[in-house]
């Protein structure tokens, strides 16, 4: 991974939004001027949102539902039922059992 794209990544997380990249006057523009983006030329914006760019790597796909190039572990809804959660209490589930109603 690049210092460039290093940068670009710590100043797009910052914890501050008043120094945060793309938080300011310009927005979303301060992220893609961004020196990681413009540096060689070679990233077209508007051909990536008319989705005209070539993607850098495309897989080889064996039929439509292939999945042998994502990670095998498990997904995070899997990891998620996996864990226990402490019951909640009676008291607890008389304030929120209203909350179910208000949905329409």
């Amino acid at each position: 991974m690049s210092m460039e794209f290093r940068l670009l990544a710590a100043m797009i997380i910052y914890p501050d939004p008043k120094h945060r990249l793309g938080s300011k006057r310009n927005g979303w523009r301060d992220i893609f001027d961004h020196g990681w983006f413009t540096s060689d030329g070679s990233f077209n914006f508007h051909k990536l949102r008319m989705q005209k760019m070539t993607a850098p790597w495309v897989p080889e796909l064996h039929d439509p539902l292939d999945a042998s190039s994502f990670h095998s572990d498990q997904s995070e809804v899997e990891d998620l039922l996996l864990q226990s959660f402490p019951n909640v209490s009676d008291k607890s589930q008389k304030i929120f059992a209203s909350f179910g109603h208000q949905i329409k």
